[in-house]
């Protein structure tokens, strides 16, 4: 029983005590906030949830890069070729926040990327209660559902035409 706690104990202060190599990245644990914030995204997700103790963003960013590949080749509405362009282009500098939700069973990763890491006065937190809450912003603000098995994007929406 004890050497079980003493377990729990220890999972517990990694995940709260994790490092992030990347300053850019912060995890989202208020699992209520998650469900209503993908809700309000037409994002489709169960009510199981689970906390990645790490965001590949590496992995993440070429997968967003053949997103943005794929997109460009489906379109040929001027606008959207002009969005993904910024969007791709803002990737480095975007801020990632980042939540595990689950879709049909399957572990994905719901993120939300803006360009506001240089005006929040927290950026010594590694994890938040909830997403920053931008309104509008076009391209500086994007939210993104990644898959991690098959290091995938399965989609990309972005806050309006700012």
């Amino acid at each position: 029983m004890k050497k079980q706690i003493l377990i729990i104990s220890l999972l517990v202060l990694a995940t709260t005590l994790q490092v992030i190599a990347n300053d850019k990245v912060k995890r989202v644990a208020d699992m209520e906030y998650i469900a209503r914030f993908a809700k309000g995204r037409d994002i489709e997700v169960s009510d199981a949830f689970w906390l990645p103790l790490s965001f590949p963003r590496d992995e993440f960013e070429v997968a967003l890069k053949q997103y943005l590949k794929e997109q460009s080749q489906k379109t040929t509405d001027k606008r959207m070729l002009v969005a993904l362009k910024e969007v791709e282009s803002k990737m480095p500098k975007f801020k990632i926040e980042y939540a595990g939700v689950t879709r049909n069973g399957k572990k994905l990763i719901l993120c939300q990327m803006h360009l506001m890491h240089t005006f929040l006065p927290d950026e010594d937190e590694v994890e938040y209660s909830s997403f920053s809450s931008i309104c509008d912003g076009g391209t500086s603000v994007c939210t993104s559902v990644f898959d991690p098995e098959t290091k995938k994007v399965l989609s990309l929406i972005w806050n309006g035409e700012a």
